[in-house]
């Protein structure tokens, strides 16, 4: 047998040499080589050298131990540089026997970027190390997942940047997904596909497969929760204090439920909210009740109390009812419970209610109350009217006998205020009264000047003014004297003064006169106070509501008018200007509801001495500049020059022969 070496046979390859970790021999017997190809001889339980297939081999890139094999991933051969084969298990083991703690099994992963000769420095993003768990499916081999260690950050010199992940593949799919990410700066990182990823805790083992999860909604920006330094107090449980710090507070404080702004309630066990019970921390406003639904708020129990600052010196800063309505008004309302038709706001004069007087508004059934009251020991006090700048300025009182007493002293002889007003009618009275016992009704005739009362009949006893009186003998009523001013008032609506307007003989007519003896008559039509028109209305219909009226009055201060015009479904009459005895007159002008003037009825004759229209004259061309009426001219005949003029921004005429 010979033995040839790859090397010097003097000379074997030292231990442990990374370039010759194998040493190669060649077995030649009478000239034939007796080891297989491509396998990595070692001697045999009797020492003699021998190689053989599915041991160790060498194909010139990949070695093997075991049977030589190939793998495809999803189709894709993979090529190895060493490979383990068994159809058992294939274990690497790494022994490594020494005292010193730090001297432990290594395996390296090393990457550059450039060439084995001439390395460059990796980037942010290059991938080191890939730990892959393939399967088989049947057909080929699919990944299970890997863990990989990936350059994590932009390197330098004694900077070195890392992160290290780890990929599964979901069922039903071929494509690994990064689960867990561990970077740099030591953040631990679950998920990082499109789908929410959630860390499960599983159950102690042997009581099941249950976990509790956590998962990440979608968020608008990071969200870090910070912990509590040390565990709370037995109970506790752990609140926000809206800023991502948590902390432990008593049970049920983090337990958040509704909306924002709303306020929370126990409901079910568990923390409620609701969009009725709401609050506005940027206007301090509780608010109670929606638009849909009736609610309110309830006091439970006794000697409740709903207190506020009601009086403070500056009104406008004291606690007030005040409607939520924007711009509305306020109606502050008490209504009663069920049937009950009762309801009151009383008014007390003692913190605790027991021995006070009380001032009350309230409705029982169909009468209503405003009065005072004792409770208890309470002295009874009367009951005030006040008007006036200040809380004491006193008009009338109700005493507590029951007297009613106005004023506060005797009026002065000039006074023009501070006196009680008492009904009054026009004309006797005829009407029964409500009866209450014990009491009288009273009334003033404003037309006869009598004061009237009721007791089984309207009774009166004498007018009571001079200026007002009645001749039987002449049958003619007087109002006022020469020194006095009066007059009628007639009050309320539709008021009628009726007489004999229509008789045929004029002078039985009811007509007005002066009573000056031998003196003009003028009928003066003149406003109230401040006004400043003033008219005569002539109607077609008596009832005024469906009519042809033509008006007769003063505009205002600078204009007087004659109009023709229609009330409700009445027609717009035409103005007629008419002369003459008979009936109908002749008319001699018309103003129609169409604005048109027209004068005379008819053609007249050539030899006509009258039923022209006269336009003023002047004598020579005109110079001066009418006064302006937009939409109309003026118009002029020079008497002199035989010429018709009008205005128009200048003088035109035309010559008349």
């Amino acid at each position: 047998m010979t033995l040839a070496q790859s090397r010097s046979v003097s000379q074997p390859p030292a231990k442990y040499d990374p370039k010759w970790m194998f040493w190669f021999w060649q077995k030649v017997v009478e000239g034939a080589p007796i080891l297989v190809a491509n396998t990595v001889p070692y001697a045999d339980s009797t020492g003699t050298l021998t190689s053989a297939a599915n041991t160790l081999t060498w194909d010139g890139s990949t070695f093997t131990l075991g049977t030589v094999d190939t793998m495809t991933i999803h189709g894709s051969l993979i090529t190895s540089t060493f490979v383990a084969n068994s159809d058992t298990r294939s274990i690497v083991e790494l022994h490594s026997h020494s005292d010193t703690a730090f001297n432990s099994s290594v395996v390296y992963a090393a990457r550059t970027r450039g060439t084995t000769t001439a390395p460059t420095i990796v980037q942010n993003g290059d991938l080191v190390l890939q730990q892959a768990a393939t399967a088989y499916d049947g057909t080929d081999y699919e990944l299970l997942g890997y863990t990989q260690w990936e350059v994590d950050g932009v390197p330098g010199a004694n900077d070195m940047p890392g992160k290290w992940g780890v990929f599964t593949t979901p069922d039903g799919d071929f494509n690994p997904i990064r689960r867990l990410t561990v970077d740099n700066a030591g953040n631990v990182i679950i998920g990082g596909d499109t789908s929410a990823t959630e860390l499960r805790l599983l159950e102690p083992s042997g009581s099941g497969t249950n976990y509790t999860g956590f998962k990440s909604p979608v968020l608008a920006a990071n969200v870090i929760y910070t912990l509590p330094t040390a565990d709370g107090t037995s109970g506790q449980v752990l609140s926000t204090n809206g800023s991502k710090v948590l902390s432990w507070t008593a049970a049920g404080a983090a337990s958040v439920g509704g909306s924002n702004t709303q306020i929370q309630f126990n409901d079910s066990s568990a923390f409620g909210g609701d969009a009725d019970f709401t609050w506005d921390k940027t206007n301090n406003l509780l608010t109670i009740g929606g638009t849909t639904t009736a609610s309110g708020l309830k006091f439970s129990g006794t000697n409740q109390r709903l207190q506020g600052d009601f009086s403070t010196a500056t009104i406008v800063n004291r606690l007030a009812m005040q409607t939520s309505t924007a711009n509305g008004a306020t109606w502050f309302t008490v209504v009663p419970n069920g049937t009950s038709t009762t309801a009151a706001v009383n008014l007390e004069n003692a913190a605790s209610p027991a021995n006070n007087t009380v001032l009350t508004f309230n409705i029982q059934g169909n009468t209503a109350y405003i009065g005072t009251f004792v409770r208890g020991t309470g002295t009874l006090t009367p009951l005030l009217l006040v008007c006036g700048s200040t809380s004491t300025t006193e008009r009338g009182r109700i005493d507590t006998t029951g007297n009613f007493v106005w004023s506060t002293a005797a009026l002065g002889t000039t006074a023009t205020d501070g006196f009680i007003y008492m009904s009054s009618c026009a004309g006797t009275p005829t009407g029964v009264p409500t009866a209450y016992t014990g009491r009288i009704p009273l009334v003033f005739d404003s037309t006869n000047n009598r004061f009237y009362t009721y007791s089984s009949g309207w009774k009166t006893p004498f007018p009571f003014d001079g200026n007002f009186s009645y001749s039987t003998s002449t049958g003619v009523l007087t109002l006022g004297t020469t020194t006095s001013s009066s007059g009628i008032t007639f009050a309320g609506t539709s008021n009628r003064i009726k007489g004999d307007f229509t008789n045929a003989t004029i002078a039985s007519r009811l007509h007005f006169q002066t009573s000056t003896a031998n003196s003009s008559t003028f009928v003066g039509i003149i406003p109230n106070g401040t006004a400043n028109v003033a008219g005569i209305s002539l109607e077609t219909d008596s009832a005024v509501t469906n009519s042809a009226t033509l008006l007769i009055y003063m505009y205002n201060t600078t204009t007087a008018m004659i109009r023709a015009r229609s009330r409700g479904t009445g027609t717009v009459p035409s103005l007629l200007f008419t002369t003459g005895n008979s009936e109908p007159p002749t008319t001699i002008g018309t103003m129609d509801p169409n604005g048109n003037f027209v004068w005379n009825s008819a053609a007249i004759a050539t030899t006509a001495t009258n039923g022209f229209i006269y336009i003023p004259t002047c004598a020579g061309t005109p110079t001066g500049v009418p006064t302006t009426y937009t939409g109309r001219v003026p118009l002029v005949y020079d008497s002199t020059n035989n010429k018709l003029y009008i205005y128009n921004g200048a003088w035109k005429g035309a010559t008349f022969a």
